[in-house]
């Protein structure tokens, strides 16, 4: 019947109606000042998608067989890129156990020079974060050394904060370990280590632009002293050193991850030798039991099973920096796998009419260039993550946005990978009202306003990404270019 065909307005409605009730879920109780009726993003999405699911049955052909089948094909396209994060767990909990993390950390902090405060909270942040691919962790544990160490000698705690955030965001966007960024890869359909390798155009300039300010800070605005004996950073060398057990061979499984990725070999297999491996080293170097091995395989790494030294506790009132040794293994990523599939389920359904990408075509119907689509791609991934506040439904919506718009100007997919990065991953921490944004000024004490300037990785990136759309560099057209040949001589 004719008014059940699917029309570009009840297509844009769709999409309207998706985003008014997320919004409205994420903002409104907070507005109206009952921040307690607030959802999460998921549930948000999860909900509009219901809602969206009978307007699209009401007004339009597709019946909840199309939907469903739209939805759990959405899902079954992701599993592979799931799988990947199932190993991560287990990697992480290993390069904990064997004592790699611990021991990289505790020589890390030993290098610092007063002077190099800034450029050392960013070297540092991107060595733990590229180790764990973890960028809050990376905050957390040594950021928050950093922060210390710089109060303890007089630094200016916005830069430091400001280096720690760039750091921990930019090792955690090169690691192939990183959650966000095998989300990402997977809601492109970007090879990991494509995907890693493409994002090095732009956070790579990003991260030595910050490094040279950084290092020129340190004279700047140099700390007031040069004592960084402090009694919290004695007390966390010493347990270190007292937990694990540290030699060069510690090293390997880094060693495997770094390998696999330079020669692009396949991610699962890689991950899983460097698990197998890291817990090798943790049986013949380290003090655990085998029955604590396995327990840490499934559970992660708890302080309490580490019986041979007395590490120090808590103190009422202050971070306890060991707790967040306390993670990995094999059901570390379960919520984030429940949060995928729920996302993915909500552009599932909206896919069924090709509502966003009809949409968002709509109003970027005048892009008809390369450098026009990625600049355009560069300002919507900014949107997405205003409203959305979560990094993985940015790369999925990204990808749904403009997935045909980059093959129809055969753009490398790779480039629409780091660009849901540069954008829907980078941006999240200067928007308070994201996990993000309240995590990073929760965890350091620095509000968005000091820290905000000096976080440069973070803001020039996105900048960067608009340079290299309008000047092509970067963006694999002379391979697009060679596809296309290929494609004409196969006829």
């Amino acid at each position: 019947m004719k008014n059940k065909e699917i029309t570009l307005a009840k297509q844009a409605t769709a999409t309207i109606l998706f985003i008014v009730i997320v919004v409205g879920c994420l903002m409104v109780p907070t507005l109206v000042g009952a921040p307690q009726y607030k959802q999460t993003v998921e549930s948000a999405m999860f909900f509009a998608a219901v809602v969206v699911s009978l307007y699209i049955m009401l007004f339009t052909n597709k019946t909840w067989t199309d939907i469903f089948k739209s939805a759990t094909k959405s899902i079954q396209d992701a599993v592979p890129g799931m799988l990947i994060m199932l190993v991560i767990g287990p990697l992480v909990a290993g390069f904990i156990m064997s004592g790699l993390i611990p021991m990289m950390i505790y020589y890390g902090i030993l290098l610092i020079h007063p002077v190099l405060i800034y450029a050392m909270s960013l070297l540092l942040c991107i060595v733990f974060s590229v180790f764990t691919g973890m960028s809050w962790g990376s905050i957390a544990t040594i950021g928050i050394v950093m922060m210390g160490v710089g109060s303890a000698i007089g630094a200016n705690l916005g830069i430091v904060a400001g280096a720690v955030i760039s750091g921990a965001y930019f090792g955690d966007k090169i690691s192939p370990i990183s959650a966000s960024t095998n989300v990402t890869a997977m809601a492109c359909k970007v090879d990991l280590y494509d995907h890693v390798g493409s994002m090095v155009w732009t956070t790579g300039p990003s991260t030595v632009i910050a490094l040279v300010v950084y290092v020129i800070c340190g004279f700047v605005y140099p700390p007031v002293n040069s004592n960084i004996n402090t009694p919290e950073i004695v007390a966390l060398l010493n347990d270190l050193s007292g937990m694990f057990n540290f030699n060069v061979f510690l090293l390997i499984p880094l060693v495997i991850v770094l390998y696999g990725s330079i020669r692009k070999k396949p991610a699962i297999p890689v991950l899983i030798i460097a698990v197998a491996v890291s817990f090798l080293l943790t049986g013949i170097f380290q003090d655990f039991r085998l029955d604590q091995i396995l327990t840490a395989f499934n559970s992660g790494f708890k302080l309490n099973m580490v019986s041979w030294y007395e590490y120090s506790q808590p103190v009422p009132g202050e971070i306890y920096i060991l707790s967040y040794f306390e993670r990995g293994g094999f059901w570390n990523f379960g919520n984030v796998v429940v949060i995928i599939i729920t996302i993915l389920f909500s552009v599932g359904v909206l896919k069924t009419i090709n509502a966003i990408p009809a949409t968002m075509g709509s109003i970027f119907r005048k892009c008809n260039s390369r450098s026009s689509v990625i600049v355009a791609s560069v300002f919507t991934g900014f949107m997405l993550i205003a409203t959305t506040a979560n990094g993985s439904a940015c790369s999925f919506l990204e990808y749904e946005i403009w997935g045909a718009k980059y093959d129809q100007f055969h753009i490398d997919r790779r480039v629409l990978s780091r660009t849901a990065e540069d954008t829907g991953t980078l941006l999240e921490i200067f928007m308070p009202w994201t996990p993000a944004g309240i995590f990073v000024v929760t965890t350091l004490g620095v509000p968005v306003s000091q820290f905000g300037i000096w976080t440069i990785v973070n803001w020039i990136t996105p900048f960067v990404a608009i340079f290299l759309g309008l000047t092509g560099i970067g963006t694999y057209k002379k391979l697009s270019e060679c596809k296309l040949a290929e494609q004409a001589a196969n006829g």
